[in-house]
């Protein structure tokens, strides 16, 4: 009797973490950021079940560093993150690829082509490219399962980390997956076996490793024979489809629609470096033409006519210019392609265009950041000049949208801080606020403050310490209480750290007391040199859901006085809590009670009063 398959409907995350979980992981370690956030959140889930050790880790160097332990040690490990983490994490990978690693190591980068929820559309595979690590490109959950499994295999054939490239329609779509039976498996023992001039990678030793890197490089194809690494379908001549992840799905859907299964052949390329470069190729010499499909950055296509040059192959090749070097691709914009590349042009249906209204960027129900903006905007009115105010990456980010439109600039994890003490130096003659969250302090907060103090910086800092890294789905850090798997531990405190890095005046406050942030804000901003306003409240949405686990209902829920309600729509228009709507016919705002968190902030907000809150249950 055969081994039993089951089919599971997952997430693309869901399929990546279940096939570290069937290559026997031991170690996983990452850093909250859409799109890769599942991946850790369901290795936690799996850990009681199969063993492994997990955590959230306080920045992407920090994960892979605990990782490439673990692999130097001999065990199977994982490091995940979204594509900006690799910036992040860049300093110990460039030199990770020289020692290489004993035990499989796999590294997760979860792309954002679009910029659903990144500043940046960065391609992982020039990163890839960059420091020398191979990088493979599942097209589909499916192969997110077998392709990370795989992962695991060829960083132990080749003794480096290999880089999984996902993207938000890999990680969030869903599909059935094929699993076998998953036994707990019994992990492998550390055992770090010394050798100098393998590990401390400096001088003389740094450069023979890189040489060791190159060669193993040249040899990977011999290494990796036996892996299904490259793919053709079709048999068509008249013109070659190169591609390479999502982007394949694209190509099938775009063939099919256009009727061209006997006249086109497609190479699909599931690992984009090191490049197949022979099976490309043999593939040019059977095509009359290559049209290489590939989202942002010509990857594929450099690389193809690279390999065409030096083999003097004279196969044409078209990529950007057809195919655009910015978003995601759409199947429509992949047959405009095929069609141009082809010079074909199919019968255009006539298509109503349905504009959809755009969702506005609001704070949550309850959320204790809108309540610190709100005091913030009361404070601003107090000052003589209006501060630079700097933000960062985070829920406090969705101040740059209305009503508040607040932060003046914003760049990545933690330059908020650092930022502000430039322009202060700079001679700024305005006040300087920079704004950070809990989760990016510790990310990437702690030098820059450091800078600030140690430099003698006239810079105020409004910490929104909401207990969570809550944009990504509530993940807990150092701020927490607790860690990825459950376990009590002590809060860092935010307060004793900023007293320990020197600043002179710290201020916490509760977030929800509207006046004394307020108050709060304005004698920092006042002050000269290095201030500190820590507005603490935990996440609204969080408290929310673990009450409701623990079956505790909310109680004292706001209520607008109609008779009372003036229809000023300051509550609307100065707050913007979603759970605040506006009857149109009445003239009145109303409190949908469906979505409210019983926060009561609302009630400080009205100018006559007509919020109340009333005692009820939910």
């Amino acid at each position: 009797m055969g081994v039993q398959v089951k089919k599971r409907l997952m997430l693309g995350n869901e399929a990546i973490a279940w096939g570290a979980i069937a290559a026997g992981i031991d170690l996983a370690a990452g850093y909250p950021g859409t799109p890769s956030s599942e991946v850790i959140q369901t290795l936690v889930d799996l850990a009681p079940e199969y063993g492994h050790y997990v955590e959230w880790s306080t920045n992407e160097k920090v994960a892979v560093e605990c990782a490439a332990a673990a692999a130097w040690a001999g065990l199977r490990a994982m490091a995940v993150m979204k594509h900006l983490g690799l910036n992040v994490a860049a300093d110990a990978l460039a030199t990770l690829a020289y020692t290489g690693v004993r035990g499989g190591m796999v590294i997760l980068s979860a792309g954002d082509a679009q910029c659903h929820t990144s500043s940046n559309e960065q391609d992982s595979r020039l990163f890839a490219r960059f420091v020398k690590l191979p990088i493979l490109d599942p097209s589909d959950p499916a192969e997110g399962f077998s392709y990370t499994k795989m992962a695991f295999e060829i960083s132990e054939r080749l003794e480096l980390p290999v880089i999984v490239n996902s993207t938000p329609r890999l990680s969030h779509t869903s599909q059935a997956v094929e699993l076998e039976p998953i036994e707990r498996q019994r992990h492998r023992k550390a055992q770090f076996l010394e050798d100098k001039d393998r590990w401390i990678c400096v001088a003389a030793a740094a450069l023979r490793r890189h040489r060791w890197l190159n060669s193993r490089l040249a040899e990977s194809r011999a290494r990796l024979s036996g892996f299904p690494l490259v793919r053709r379908l079709y048999s068509g001549r008249r013109l070659g489809i190169i591609t390479n992840g999502v982007a394949h799905n694209y190509v099938l859907e775009a063939v099919d629609q256009l009727g061209l299964r006997r006249e086109v052949s497609i190479l699909k390329i599931g690992m984009s470096f090191p490049f197949p470069e022979d099976e490309v190729a043999a593939f040019a010499r059977e095509v009359q033409r290559i049209l290489v499909v590939e989202e942002l950055e010509p990857f594929v296509e450099e690389q193809t006519c690279l390999t065409l040059y030096r083999r003097d192959i004279h196969t044409p090749v078209k990529g950007k210019g057809l195919v655009p070097r910015e978003g995601e691709l759409t199947p429509d914009v992949v047959i405009a392609a095929i069609e141009t590349a082809l010079n074909i042009k199919r019968p255009k249906e006539p298509s109503e265009t349905v504009s959809l209204p755009q969702r506005p960027l609001l704070f949550c129900p309850g959320c204790p950041h809108r309540a610190t903006y709100y005091a913030l905007r009361q404070a601003l009115r107090r000052l003589s000049k209006r501060p630079l105010i700097l933000g960062d990456i985070g829920c406090y980010t969705l101040a740059t949208s209305y009503p508040f439109e607040l932060l003046d600039t914003l760049l990545c994890m933690g330059s908020g801080v650092g930022m502000a003490h430039g322009f202060a130096k700079a001679g700024l003659d305005r006040p300087i606020l920079a704004v950070i969250g809990d989760s990016t302090l510790f990310h990437s907060g702690l030098s820059p403050l450091a800078n600030i103090t140690y430099n003698r910086s006239n810079v105020t800092v409004l910490v929104l310490d909401n207990s969570y890294t809550a944009m990504t789905g509530a993940q807990p850090n150092p701020s927490t209480g607790y860690t990825a798997v459950g376990e009590e531990v002590a809060r860092i405190s935010i307060q004793e750290v900023a007293h320990a890095l020197g600043f002179e005046y710290i201020k916490e406050v509760d977030a929800y007391d509207v006046k004394t942030v307020e108050e709060a804000l304005v004698e920092a901003l006042s002050h000269v040199g290095p201030s500190m306003v820590i507005s603490r409240r935990p996440c609204a949405l969080q408290v929310q859901r673990l009450e409701r686990k623990k079956g505790i209902s909310l109680k004292s829920l706001p209520k607008v006085d109609s008779e009372a309600c003036i229809g000023c729509r300051t509550c609307l228009t100065a707050f913007g809590c979603p759970a605040i709507k506006w009857d149109e016919e009445r003239g009145k705002a109303f409190i949908d009670q469906n979505r409210c968190t019983a926060c009561g902030d609302c009630t400080k907000v009205c100018p006559v009063g007509a919020i109340k809150a009333e005692e009820g249950q939910k």
